[in-house]
């Protein structure tokens, strides 16, 4: 049936997130929050664009269709209308992480940071931007446990930072971070995907 199709898209979705490269990533993030909607799980976006949700709305649809090039023009449109909107700016990264357009990305990190400074989420992508692009794991660190502080209960920052950790080789580090937030969602799918010696070695 369609539920079976979107969960088992959901559960795609969720492997994609945790491949190497933030581009694979954002895929899976956008992906399941699609799949969200199709199964009652998540707020359906309000229809047309007389909202900064609807822009977004429309924005994941066209990215989870993989019409890429349209889905970062109605983020860049949206934008315009509407520029304190978290939520787009955060589309807007990750599509431009699936398109390998890093510049469009930094752009949106920059200008989302000077409205929202200190967003958790906002500095979970910065830290992965640093992490694939920057050539700075050691910085990418340092924001990235800085996201994960601020939102301890969020198990895509935790996992974020545990990915961080191991590009550092701080495979002990990147446990405790997985700890955490498996003591609160012992089965979520993107803690779940971590490679195995996140998940088995000691802390």
């Amino acid at each position: 049936g369609r539920a079976g199709e979107w969960g088992g898209a959901s559960g795609v979705c969720a492997g994609l997130g945790e491949r190497e490269g933030a581009g694979s990533r954002a895929g899976g993030a956008d992906g399941r929050e699609v799949a969200g909607v199709k199964l009652g799980r998540a707020e359906r976006p309000p229809a047309g664009d007389g909202d900064a949700n609807a822009c977004l709305g429309r924005a994941l649809i066209k990215a989870y269709a993989g019409d890429l090039t349209e889905a970062l023009a109605i983020t860049e449109a949206g934008l315009a209308r509407f520029p304190e909107a978290r939520g787009l700016y955060r589309a807007r990264i990750r599509i431009a992480f699936l398109l390998g357009k890093p510049e469009i990305a930094r752009a949106a990190l920059d200008t989302a940071l000077e409205k929202h400074p200190g967003d958790p989420d906002l500095l979970g992508l910065q830290a992965e931007y640093l992490a694939s692009y920057g050539g700075s794991p050691k910085a990418a660190l340092k924001v990235a446990r800085a996201a994960a502080a601020a939102k301890p209960e969020d198990p895509d920052l935790q996992a974020g930072l545990a990915r961080i950790w191991l590009v550092l080789g701080g495979l002990r580090g990147a446990r405790r971070s997985v700890n955490r937030a498996l003591a609160t969602k012992p089965q979520h799918p993107g803690l779940l995907a971590l490679p195995c010696p996140v998940l088995l070695s000691p802390t």
